[in-house]
This record gives structure tokens, C-alpha cells and sequence, in this order.
């Protein structure tokens, strides 16, 4: 994420750039960008590979606007997460408060 990305209007009302929040939104940001790199990977197949690895979870549905971002959708099934990047990642997340969809 980009500076600019924070700025824009759609960004600015969402509930994970409140002030009260966005501290823990960029923690797990952090946290999956510096796993992704330490993978040589997008930090996006970080995170589908992550979320696919979480018990009673079978497939992950994503959205994308590039073609190229199917492909790392789909590579994000072949990446693997050591232990050590798993419990980093559910320690990041885990200090992130429940979320109430709408709905």
C-alpha cells in the first residue's frame, strides 16, 4: 500500500482506517507484507494462503479487477507457510478487535 492509497475518500470511511483501529490495520499489514517479502511472493498470496490454512476453512473467495491478480489467487494454494510465519500472522490478527459485518 501506497501513502495515497490512505487518502482515498472510499479509504477514509472505511471502519479499518478509523483512528481508533488503524494502528492494528496496519500491524497485520506490516506483518504480511514482511512475510511476503521474506517469500519472494505478493503479499496478497500471503494472505489467501493464510486464510486457506485456517481450520474449518475450505476455499477462499476473492475478487479481482487484473487478470494478473487471478494468477496470484491461485498461486497463493501452492505457497507454504511455515509454522513460524503462521503463528505471526494469527498473533497480528489476534490483536485485531471483531469486526461486525453489515449485512
Amino acid at each position: 500500500m501506497k501513502a495515497e492509497d490512505f487518502e482515498l475518500p472510499t479509504r477514509k470511511m472505511h471502519h479499518l482506517f478509523q483512528p481508533s483501529i488503524f494502528p492494528k490495520t496496519k500491524n497485520v499489514w506490516e506483518t504480511v507484507r514482511i512475510i511476503a517479502t521474506e517469500l519472494s511472493c505478493n503479499p496478497i498470496e500471503v494472505a489467501v494462503a493464510w486464510v486457506l490454512k485456517q481450520e474449518n476453512i475450505f476455499t477462499a473467495i476473492v475478487g479481482s479487477r487484473k487478470s494478473e491478480q487471478v494468477k496470484e489467487f491461485a498461486s497463493a494454494g501452492d505457497l507454504e507457510l511455515s509454522k513460524e510465519h503462521l503463528s505471526r500472522l494469527t498473533k497480528a490478527s489476534n490483536d485485531f478487535p471483531a469486526v461486525k459485518v453489515r449485512g
